[in-house]
């Protein structure tokens, strides 16, 4: 895992301000977006392969659009008899709530003709070639550590090696930064708005405050009706992070050190765990 994330930007004890002049700096830089949609979690199964890819590249200087990209991949899970086919209907379970490939894909508008279907191999040697025509790329992804271990492991797949990128984790920002700063200036109306779509609230009336990008969106009045497609959430993930940092802007100046902190020590904790928690053997 760590191999494909080595260029993700550490998002630990900055102030507002200093994240403003350093991370969020984007002059000179190639900003692209982008977004994978996947048959499922785990990469290294021959049937859990990408079914789209897309991005978008921004000139970080003028932030004009320069060029994008949106591809569908094609599936040989989907054909009968396909050892793809085969170990899918193989891993099915009772319970599980999607028994087949189509209906998964159905989730993300799979089989409307919205891009061109090519395959895995060329989907991902196109996307690394997109990248590396820009100069300075940075990859902004929501849950960009997913994006990118999925890409790693099915790019060693066909012999391609993945280079290391600088990256920019949307949904970390915001745990790390975003939320923070909703909680400490609450009484601000636009933000108590989007702290109040946010959150939800446990039996015990412990708030929980959502970090998908879906809800980001639409707490932001971004439009979602697109989202799980890569494209759309591409779009998506623009909108949030120009909100984002014209909120960081507008707030610069605000104290979030006690929050942030928090969540810091809250992610390490949770880390430490699950590096520490022996793995349960299969049965």
């Amino acid at each position: 895992f760590k191999q494909f994330c080595e260029g993700k930007t550490q998002l630990y004890g900055l102030s507002i301000k200093e994240l403003l002049d350093t991370v969020l700096d984007f002059n000179g830089k190639t900003l692209i977006y982008f977004d994978t949609e996947t048959m499922g979690l785990a990469p290294k199964k021959d049937y859990l392969q990408l079914t789209e890819i897309a991005a978008i590249a921004y000139d970080g200087s003028t932030f004009k659009q320069v060029d994008k990209i949106d591809y569908k991949v094609t599936k040989n899970v989907l054909k009968a008899g396909t050892p793809e086919r085969e170990n899918w209907d193989s891993h099915v379970k009772p319970n599980d709530k999607l028994k087949t490939p189509q209906e998964v894909l159905r989730m993300t508008r799979y089989g409307e003709k919205t891009a061109r279907f090519i395959k895995e191999v060329h989907a991902i040697n196109v996307f690394f070639k997109f990248i590396n025509k820009f100069p300075n790329p940075v990859l902004i992804a929501h849950n960009a550590p997913f994006d990118l271990k999925y890409l790693g492991i099915r790019a060693n797949r066909y012999g391609i090696k993945m280079k290391t990128y600088k990256t920019l984790d949307t949904l970390e920002l915001n745990k790390m930064y975003f939320i923070p700063l909703l909680k400490s200036v609450e009484g601000s109306g636009e933000l108590d708005l989007i702290l109040k779509s946010l959150s939800t609230y446990t039996t015990t009336g412990k708030r929980k405050v959502s970090s998908t990008l879906g809800n980001l969106s639409t707490a932001m009045k971004i439009d979602v009706k697109g989202w799980h497609n890569a494209l759309a959430d591409v779009e998506m993930l623009m909108g949030v992070l120009a909100k984002m940092v014209k909120t960081f802007k507008q707030y610069q100046d605000v104290d979030i050190s006690d929050l942030h902190r928090k969540e810091v020590l809250r992610v390490a904790k949770s880390q430490h765990k699950r590096k520490h928690t022996p793995k349960k053997k299969k049965k």
